[in-house]
């Protein structure tokens, strides 16, 4: 990569944003910007039911404050940005929402900020769209000039691919600051201020240290929550005319540099602004699981599907991938929550194998029953060369990301052998067979929200989030949201 040089990314992003039109958009970003919202709305109210969830809606009902934005799944309405911070970070809380190229969830800071600054200002639909639209490329172009959570070395003979978990996900902020910007009309010049506003108060990276221990905390991975009420105060400020560092990403000490990247290459992105829309290459993730594990997932499903194995028929289950985690939270056995259950490897195929409907993962009696803690020792993981020699090969392309993370899986039972493959994880957008149709979308939107609002606004719900651009007024879909 190239290291950073003295042009104005930072200008150049807050133009886009601020001028964006939604007439410019092309049809299906605005469908998939549409899906967008409707998939984050679904996170964000299935993520009420759990209990980390509960106590930053609780914090910030004790707030008080002007009652002009909803939490969702609740009856509270408080403060834009405060809903924006506890609608953000339950969002992200069941590790339901999107994943850009196996990396980056982006849509809770691009969706959830812009929404609940949209309902304060009576926003239509249409103005949502383009405000999603603006954030989610901008947090995209952001985190992809910089290096991926992977490195690939060369071994010998072979590929080897290490973790770098230290730039974290800090640039989410860029997304809410424009999200919430774009929907109180800021100019260009506004806009950057914002975005600098946003920079300085970004969270430090967090993701290695949470994935260092052995356990998961209420705060999970990284601060979304903080990441969206950070983003919607310096849109609000700059506004009001508060200035920011307005060239806040570029130089040799600009973000990029702040939150521990080595480099930093944003020609590509800035050449392609406006006529590639990176939000069509998001994942949608169909269960609650942390990304990388999607495809082994998929895998076992075709082998359990087709064969109709049960689950005390499983002898063992051997999954043939790229090197993963060996460490932490995603090779946990033993649970003491379930913050433990959401990125660990052997529980999510658990899930899988004994067909255990997603909303029900993080209960209690699910996780440690018997016939759960029985099956897991029996899950094991083995290297595979060839997996790893295609993430390195996608990389090249990919901007140090990856479309793929191909997995073989073989389940022993019945005396036989039986194996499936998968280079997609179910969600991918990269082929038609993984993809997620609008009614799966609104299958899952069902699944995870049914115990939390009123069932009778479902449908509408639906209806509504599926076709957002044409709403009137923002706050009429945000007041369907509640039990």
């Amino acid at each position: 990569m190239a290291e950073a040089g003295g042009n104005n990314f930072t200008g150049v992003l807050a133009a886009f944003s601020a001028d964006l039109e939604w007439n410019q958009l092309p049809a299906e970003v605005v469908h998939q910007a549409e899906r967008l919202i409707l998939d984050t709305c679904c996170c964000a109210v299935g993520g009420y039911a759990l209990d980390n969830s509960k106590k930053f809606v609780h914090a910030v009902a004790q707030m008080g404050g002007r009652q002009e934005a909803t939490v969702v799944g609740t009856h509270i309405k408080c403060p834009s940005s405060m809903a924006a911070f506890a609608n953000t970070q339950m969002a992200n809380a069941l590790d339901l929402d999107d994943a850009l190229l196996y990396q980056s969830h982006l849509a809770n800071t691009a969706v959830m900020p812009a929404m609940a600054v949209a309902e304060s200002e009576h926003s239509g639909g249409k103005e949502l769209v383009t405000a999603v639209v603006a954030a989610f490329e901008t947090s995209a172009r952001i985190t992809l000039s910089m290096p991926g959570t992977l490195r690939a070395r060369k071994g010998s003979p072979n590929v080897a691919l290490d973790w770098q978990d230290h730039v974290g996900h800090s640039y989410n902020v860029f997304g809410a600051a424009v999200g919430a910007g774009r929907i109180l009309g800021l100019r260009p010049n506004e806009m950057a201020n914002a975005m600098g506003i946003a920079g300085y108060t970004a969270p430090v990276p967090t993701i290695g240290r949470a994935f260092s221990n052995p356990s998961l905390s209420d705060m999970k991975y990284t601060a979304y929550g903080w990441m969206a009420l950070s983003g919607v105060l310096a849109a609000q400020l700059a506004r009001d005319g508060m200035t920011g560092d307005p060239e806040i990403l570029d130089g040799p000490d600009g973000f990029w540099h702040l939150v521990g990247a080595d480099s930093w290459d944003y020609d590509p992105h800035m050449r392609d602004l406006g006529s590639r829309w990176w939000i069509l290459s998001t994942s949608f993730k169909p269960y609650p699981a942390g990304t990388w594990m999607r495809n082994s997932m998929l895998a076992l499903d075709q082998i359990i599907d087709s064969e109709n194995i049960a689950g005390d028929e499983i002898e063992r289950i051997v999954v043939h991938t790229w090197l993963l985690r060996q460490a932490g939270p995603a090779v946990q056995r033993q649970f003491n929550s379930y913050l433990d259950t959401q990125v660990s490897y052997p529980y999510l195929l658990t899930m899988r194998a004994l067909r255990i409907p997603a909303n029900r993962w993080h209960e209690e009696e699910v996780y440690r029953s018997q016939e759960v803690l029985s099956l897991i020792p029996r899950i094991e993981f083995a290297y595979d060369q060839g997996a790893t020699d295609t993430i390195a090969r996608e990389m090249v392309d990919w901007y140090g990301r990856t479309t793929k993370a191909p997995a073989t899986v073989e389940v022993y039972a019945r005396g036989t052998v039986y194996t499936a493959r998968s280079d997609y994880g179910k969600g991918d957008p990269f082929q038609a067979d993984t993809r997620l149709s609008d009614a799966d979308l609104c299958d899952k939107f069902r699944l995870h929200t049914r115990d939390i609002i009123r069932s009778a606004h479902v449908d509408k719900v639906l209806d509504l989030l599926l076709d957002v651009s044409n709403v009137q007024d923002v706050s009429d879909v945000l007041g369907l949201l509640t039990p």
